[in-house]
């Protein structure tokens, strides 16, 4: 029998094993008959679950991160449908050695501007050719001089967007819980919204007068939180770009801003030497650290 490929399953059920045999699963079973990697489920999952795992894994997987890296976006991905679910312990790895990264995928063609014959994959209008082969002047990439007869390393990371926009320095950045959405915090006292698969920015949120240094989405992806040097966070409507409330009582300035996991409080950090839970919903400081009395720090 040919050998099994290297490949990840994603199997319903399939980590389910009886009670005197806790390797009678589908999942066990495979990787012990020589599947190299298993994701499958270990208790029922709801339809918008498995289909969130599912983006989240093999996002991961095409942009060539491990696949234990995947089963964590994965799950990352059912914690983004509710901050209440319990969903996202049902995905589980099974690994046969240790060996995480099962698929070397090729870096892309960069973008030269010239125009591709049909047909002609790898071969541009300037004559450039694919790796390992001469081009038209007999000249060969650097990596088939030195490697000659051996496989390109595998490079798992890749830079494939850059999001310009800010005039200031860039200082906080965060993932919505989606992932479709990028926050980022700058010098320029703006903090920015930006659309993850284009690069495009979203919304410019304008109202702190001095440096913001943090971000942080709620649970649920509905608010943007951020904390500035100006002593003050806000908390901002993501859909409209509108502040729905300005959070003050820090003394000094604010550098990092933080929501729970079920979205029922903010936690914000200054060099008054203090941190401060709030009710995002009514704006209401509900506990403020011990202090300790310090010289306030205004930035700008």
């Amino acid at each position: 029998m040919p050998p099994f490929p290297r490949a990840a399953l994603n199997s319903c059920s399939g980590a389910v094993a009886g009670v005197s045999d806790l390797f009678s699963g589908t999942a066990a079973a495979l990787v012990r008959g020589g599947v190299s990697a298993v994701a499958a489920m270990q208790y029922e999952i709801s339809d918008p679950a498995a289909i969130a795992f599912a983006r989240g894994f093999y996002t991961a997987i095409a942009r060539g991160r491990g696949v234990d890296d995947a089963v964590s976006s994965g799950r990352v991905a059912i914690l983004g449908l509710s901050d209440r679910t319990l969903e996202w312990v049902t995905p589980v790895l099974y690994l046969r050695g240790h060996d995480t990264c099962l698929f070397t995928l090729p870096a892309p063609a960069e973008d030269t501007g010239s125009t591709r014959r049909p047909g002609a994959a790898g071969h541009s209008s300037r004559g450039e050719s694919p790796a390992g082969q001469a081009d038209a002047r007999g000249r060969r990439p650097p990596a088939a001089q030195a490697g000659a007869g051996h496989p390109p390393a595998s490079v798992p990371f890749r830079l494939t967007r850059t999001f310009t926009g800010h005039t200031g320095s860039v200082w906080g950045v965060t993932f919505s819980p989606d992932g479709i959405l990028l926050a980022t915090a700058s010098w320029d006292d703006t903090a920015r919204l930006w659309d993850v698969a284009t690069a495009d920015c979203r919304r410019t949120l304008t109202g702190h007068t001095s440096w913001v240094e943090g971000v942080a989405f709620s649970p649920d992806g509905t608010l943007l939180a951020t904390a500035s040097t100006d002593t003050t966070a806000r908390l901002w409507d993501v859909a409209t770009g509108d502040c729905r409330r300005t959070l003050t009582g820090h003394t000094s300035a604010m550098h990092g801003v933080a929501f729970s996991p079920d979205g029922t409080m903010l936690a914000t950090g200054s060099s008054d030497n203090t941190a401060r839970l709030w009710d995002p919903a009514t704006g209401y400081c509900l506990r403020t650290s011990p202090t300790t009395p310090t010289q306030p720090w205004k930035g700008r």
